[in-house]
């Protein structure tokens, strides 16, 4: 492009709200502008005042708006905390739409709807990114996966702004998958997974010593909201099996104090250690503070269609990853990049990690091959590359 497009990008949430989705809409930014792909703007929705307490974070070289809630919205969270007025976020991105060429919207369902009506009145291309199967996910966690029949309903309702989009940009190829069986064009559809940043390197002895973890010691772990769906009970139940091994959970969420009984009625409480949420910065001290990381995901569509940004994360800093085989993560850690597991076998994960423990300098070898690859295939910088073209050809059209 002759001419850097400037880029309204309209998000739900974003730091200090911590989240694998807040941290690659602070990557894209980043990177959109480090590479001069376009000039962006974040447009920060008022679910912010939900998920945190403060307004968005300013950034280098970026433009950071927060969505003040309207009092409609403050009247309606009294008994819906999600509750968004579409008007009220339309008359806002509508406002900030007239100083840019393109609206790319990060959310679905109202936000999404919102963005489309905005970039319809303000004349301006949208660009709506589709990063997880939202039905899927109410299942999982409101629903505790008791309505599956209901997923494509919820799905075509999420998704009814992807109609008015000049363009999709999905975050998965799982994704895409989804997004073409239900009639997209697969012609408008980029896929833009999560990229890796190994801009720091951790200092796990710091965290080991914090929680008073011996360098010897076995520790595996993971970084996850505590969400049912992230199957972290199986983990815990393997600490049971194997004695010589620690847990360290990095994250917060509505699990957590389940996952926290679980320990402690097993009777290996002084194992699992539960980190809480930690900033991102901190990140890479957690994960080189540990042995092999593992996302026991559990086989749902919230997981079938997704590529959790921890994986990434993981095998850029060198880990060892040990996950089932749901979404993108058989694409990730297949030929011996890691080790593919069965979603749901308790038996199976038990197993593997008995099995790596024992055989750990021959499973950190190929952690740093994977790695390499890695760094050769999914950095974040080309990743948002793949935002050029996009941007490009809804100009275009």
């Amino acid at each position: 492009m002759s001419v850097t497009p400037r880029v309204l990008h309209v998000l739900e949430a974003m730091p200090p709200v911590l989240s694998g989705n807040t941290m690659r809409s602070v990557n894209i930014l980043r990177f959109q502008a480090d590479l001069g792909i376009a000039t962006p703007t974040a447009l920060v929705s008022s679910r912010q005042h939900v998920l945190g307490n403060a307004a968005a974070q300013p950034m280098r070289d970026v433009e950071v708006h927060t969505i003040a809630p309207s009092r409609h919205e403050l009247r309606a969270r009294k008994w819906h905390r999600w509750a968004v007025s579409r008007r009220h976020a339309a008359d806002a991105i509508g406002e900030q739409a007239r100083g840019v060429d393109i609206v790319h919207v990060h959310c679905a369902s109202s936000l999404g709807l919102a963005a489309a009506d905005a970039a319809r009145r303000e004349r301006k291309p949208l660009v709506a990114e589709i990063r997880f199967d939202l039905a899927g996910a109410v299942n999982a966690q409101s629903l505790r996966g008791k309505a599956r029949w209901a997923e494509p309903y919820l799905r075509s309702y999420f998704h009814r702004h992807i109609a008015h989009a000049d363009h999709v940009a999905a975050a998965s190829h799982s994704l895409a998958q989804l997004l073409v069986s239900e009639g997209l064009d697969p012609a408008k559809m980029t896929v833009v997974p999560n990229g890796a940043d190994c801009s720091r390197p951790g200092n796990g002895a710091r965290v080991r010593a914090g929680l008073a973890l011996d360098p010897d010691d076995f520790v595996v772990g993971s970084t996850a909201n505590m969400l049912r769906y992230e199957g972290l009970d199986f983990l815990i139940r393997s600490a049971r099996t194997i004695q010589a091994m620690h847990v360290l959970l990095v994250g917060d969420g509505p699990e957590l104090e389940r996952l926290r009984a679980q320990a402690i009625g097993t009777g290996i409480a002084d194992r699992i250690h539960f980190a809480g949420k930690v900033p991102h910065d901190d990140i890479p001290d957690y994960l080189d503070a540990m042995d092999i990381f593992v996302i026991p995901r559990r086989d749902l569509s919230i997981t079938r269609y997704a590529s959790p940004l921890k994986a990434v994360e993981a095998m850029a800093a060198g880990l060892p990853v040990i996950a089932t085989d749901v979404g993108d993560l058989g694409a990730l850690l297949r030929d011996n990049r890691g080790q593919l597991i069965s979603p749901d076998v308790q038996g199976e994960l038990d197993q593997t990690l008995a099995d790596a423990q024992h055989r750990l300098p021959v499973t950190r070898a190929k952690a740093v091959q994977a790695k390499d690859w890695l760094l050769d295939n999914y950095r974040w910088d080309l990743m948002v590359n793949r935002y050029e073209s996009i941007y490009r050809k809804v100009l275009g059209s």
